[in-house]
């Protein structure tokens, strides 16, 4: 019986009458211990049908039931339907959220409070946390069953999502495109081209030269042709606006897709902006928005392909200098914060010598002198390495106190 009403669930939007009929064998099943719980997965299934009034129907039935037998967990999921049917569902979710957690559903009822976050707040750094906090928990911020999506608010972000920054992947309608969609690596390598050189529109010629590079120009022309209509296909023919074909240049629009890398800029740029014109109060947020946005070098996988060094260096760097401006923000008033994102810095760059002198700093200030020694043996390494002196640990201690 769970696994027809989870059946139904995973099918609702896209093959609604075989989840009509897992939700109904489910109901025909239950022997009465249930019951609830097929009602609700009948009524989910009726919404994703556009049927909001038979959905509401069930809720309010299931929601009677619920209470009569005290059933918490039913309750909650009931809350979130109804919240869902409203014009408005914030306020409902703000009370279904704290049903969740109260039979330990911890995982449900931060989905809940990412549903609320996204339609307050879209890109805030609570959205950020939250979403952290699913895909820590082995759980996809942008994926899942219909319920999820709806839940999240998935459903109402741009149809294609891309990532870049450490592994590569592209989401359709909040689902990973299976490596067989893309038909042809030269598709796929196109794709990344558009991104990585998006501020400045490369002209085919340019980009077929990345693509083939021991072969002129228009020995390949129809080949980049053909690399295009599969990338198309790949993505899906109703985003053909993503591709931007302006005389010999190509590009993208990203009006109809979530890029993880641009996000990243704009957060970046709007909290170091904030700090060179004095609004320090401004900074904190996008930069640390920034800085968890930042999942890892631009392309990864491609670590050896000369055409992104430029961009993941640039992109490094900036990382580097947001993550540098906001551990100087935060001191001294959250020791903790600052030490993790001093070590975040020395992850990209183990021989960053003022990194190392501000972790010994903060452990000394923190009365973790034990801690800081050790710290300032791996300092030491790291610059005899380099066959450089290490600055005393008392010294170190001692410049930024004079």
């Amino acid at each position: 019986m769970h696994a027809l009403i989870g059946l139904s669930r995973v099918l609702a939007d896209t093959e609604p009458q075989r989840a009509h009929e897992a939700a109904r064998r489910a109901s025909h099943i239950d022997t009465g211990v249930m019951a609830i719980e097929c009602r609700l997965a009948e009524a989910w299934v009726d919404l994703a049908s556009g049927d909001a009034e038979a959905a509401g129907q069930r809720c309010r039935q299931a929601w009677d039931e619920a209470r009569q037998r005290d059933n918490r967990a039913a309750l909650a999921e009931a809350a979130m339907l109804q919240a869902l049917l409203e014009s408005d569902p914030v306020p409902g979710l703000r009370e279904a959220a704290p049903l969740w957690r109260e039979v330990g559903a911890e995982l449900h009822a931060t989905r809940v409070e990412l549903g609320i976050a996204r339609r307050e707040a879209p890109g805030s750094v609570e959205t950020m946390a939250l979403e952290h906090r699913l895909t820590q928990a082995g759980c996809s911020p942008l994926g899942g069953t219909f319920v999820d999506r709806l839940v999240t608010g998935t459903r109402d972000l741009p149809p294609l999502v891309i990532r870049t920054l450490g592994a590569f992947s592209v989401e359709r309608d909040g689902k990973p495109l299976p490596h067989t969609a893309w038909r042809s690596g030269k598709a796929r390598e196109l794709l990344k081209i558009l991104i990585v050189l998006h501020d400045r529109q490369p002209t085919r010629e340019e980009v077929a030269h990345l693509l083939w590079p021991d072969e002129p120009y228009p020995d390949v022309s129809n080949r980049l042709s053909v690399a295009l209509s599969l990338l198309r296909s790949a993505l899906g023919k109703d985003l053909d606006a993503l591709i931007v074909a302006e005389g010999p240049r190509l590009g993208l629009n990203y009006d109809v897709v979530d890029l993880d890398v641009m996000r990243f800029r704009q957060a970046a740029d709007r909290g170091l902006d904030a700090v060179s014109s004095g609004n320090v109060a401004l900074a904190v947020e996008p930069l640390t928005l920034a800085e968890r946005s930042y999942a890892g070098d631009l392309l990864e996988e491609d670590r050896y392909t000369p055409w992104i060094d430029e961009a993941r260096d640039d992109m490094r760097n900036l990382y580097l200098s947001v993550t540098r401006t906001l551990a100087r923000l935060l001191e001294p008033q959250e020791p903790d914060r600052v030490l993790m994102l001093w070590l975040r810095v020395l992850d990209r760059d183990p021989y960053d010598e003022p990194a190392h002198h501000e972790i010994c700093r903060v452990l000394v200030r923190s009365g973790r002198h034990g801690e800081a020694a050790r710290r300032h043996g791996v300092y030491a390494a790291r610059m005899a390495e380099l066959d450089l002196p290490a600055v005393p640990l008392l010294d170190i201690i001692g410049s930024r106190q004079q």
